[in-house]
């Protein structure tokens, strides 16, 4: 079976025959590209040479067949995710874009199916949910679906599927900027007082000293703390490497792995009053150790079950905001502790590349942009300064100018 190249109109064809029967193939000829011109039949033999190619090594798709559930499944189990972050595309696939796209056969997607289905998305929620009273999905929420649907699509020219990306056409979401708790320092050691003896004290304090994901203060350990002797402050400080992180896998339980992004991988150093946090925190753990014997985990943890066990990250986050409801703050999260850190130093002056560095954000304009409501307070300081370096001195010049004898008058 070979095909062959047909013309109809002013597109191009290659046929090739399935079972017997004729599959038309249109050819994506570039733009400018005219079909009567040598450029356009090359293009058009070499398709027909991949496609019988895909034929002939059990790897060809038929679109027309092919619904859009199945190519985003097919999308997915190509990509090489961490399984957190499949499990997550995978819940977006089956419980929002399936139930809403899957049924559409890939050739006859529009873009009308896809903008509709972002706009009832965002008024009322999952589609097919049968509560009527449902809330709207965040345009935040809704714009990564069409992150998942734009790379399906595009995979599916690479496969040959499709000739262009439908999702092109579409008008995106916007993205809504969360609104953040911004705990004071009172607010915090409030809370801080009342967890101060429980199991997510030390998570807590790694969290707004260092700006720690509560996965990467969870997968800290004593090897990867390091003291030393400040002669300036004269103090015992220490810095903490951030090398691994622990999460809470789907089907295989909690797992340790790789930080999230390369820059996530990072030391930050640690304030005095941490240090002496986390020794007196390593006496405690100790004296469990010595007392539990052969039946204490030892995973080498700072922050772990009193018999060494690893902590779920999402108990912590259930278990902070339990009492931060108690104490009547039920939008502060434990998260929100990071967001702090960041935040103070901010308004303190602290270099935006060194508060990047701590977080492990990709890039400065990132965490800016994170933090941008901070920038005013931030403007009003570099006035002030401004006004210290420069008017001032301009000041002290007029001045001096005034308290120097006048000029002789020539006669």
């Amino acid at each position: 079976m070979k095909g062959h190249i047909a013309k109809k109109g002013d597109r191009f064809y290659v046929v090739v025959y399935i079972d017997g029967k004729p599959k038309w193939h249109s050819i994506p000829l570039p733009p400018g590209i005219k079909t009567d011109g040598k450029e356009a039949k090359k293009i058009a033999e070499s398709y027909r040479i991949e496609l019988l190619h895909k034929i002939d090594n059990n790897a060809y798709v038929d679109a027309k067949n092919m619904t859009f559930e199945s190519l985003l499944n097919k999308w997915l189990d190509s990509r090489d995710l961490a399984p957190k972050t499949h499990y997550r595309y995978k819940e977006i696939i089956d419980l929002h874009l399936t139930p809403a796209l899957g049924n559409v056969r890939l050739d006859k997607l529009q873009p009308l199916h896809i903008q509709n289905y972002y706009k009832e998305a965002q008024e009322k929620g999952r589609i097919g949910r049968k509560n009527s009273s449902r809330k709207g999905l965040s345009g935040t929420t809704v714009l990564q679906h069409h992150r998942i649907i734009h790379c399906a699509l595009h995979q599916a020219i690479m496969w040959g599927l499709v000739t262009r990306n439908v999702a092109d056409a579409v008008i995106p979401p916007r993205k809504e900027k969360r609104v953040l708790f911004e705990p004071t320092l009172d607010q915090i050691f409030e809370v801080f007082d009342k967890i101060k003896d429980d199991i997510i004290y030390m998570p807590s304090v790694l969290a707004l000293s260092t700006g720690a994901r509560r996965g990467e203060a969870l997968g800290e350990r004593w090897k990867d703390l390091t003291e030393f002797y400040d002669e300036e402050s004269e103090m015992v400080c220490g810095r903490i490497s951030i090398v691994q992180t622990l999460q809470r896998v789907p089907g295989k339980g909690l797992k340790f792995q790789p930080p999230k992004t390369p820059g996530s991988r990072r030391v930050v150093e640690l304030p005095a009053t941490t240090v002496i946090e986390l020794n007196r925190h390593k006496t405690l753990q100790d004296e469990l150790k010595t007392s539990l014997g052969d039946t204490y985990q030892d995973n080498d943890l700072i922050c772990c079950w009193n018999d060494g066990r690893p902590i779920d990250p999402d108990y912590i986050t259930k278990r902070f905001e339990s009492i931060t409801a108690q104490l009547g703050y039920p939008d502060f999260r434990f998260h929100d502790l990071r967001h702090a850190h960041a935040t103070f130093l901010l308004a303190a002056g602290v270099d935006s590349k060194i508060i990047q560095e701590r977080l492990g954000h990709s890039t400065v304009s990132f965490t800016l942009d994170q933090y941008s409501h901070v920038i005013p307070s931030m403007q009003h300081k570099a006035a002030v300064k401004a006004d210290e370096i420069f008017f001032n001195r301009i000041q002290n010049g007029k001045q001096n100018m005034q308290n120097s004898d006048p000029p002789l008058e020539e006669n």
